[in-house]
């Protein structure tokens, strides 16, 4: 939900920013 909520929040001037934190979400998860 979290990452959800930072992607709605700022999902156009931090669009770079949001597909890393996913990235990195992923990571963690893998």
């Amino acid at each position: 939900l979290v990452h959800f909520r930072i992607n709605r929040r700022a999902s156009k001037p931090f669009n770079s920013t949001t597909v890393d934190y996913f990235a990195a979400l992923k990571k963690l998860r893998a």
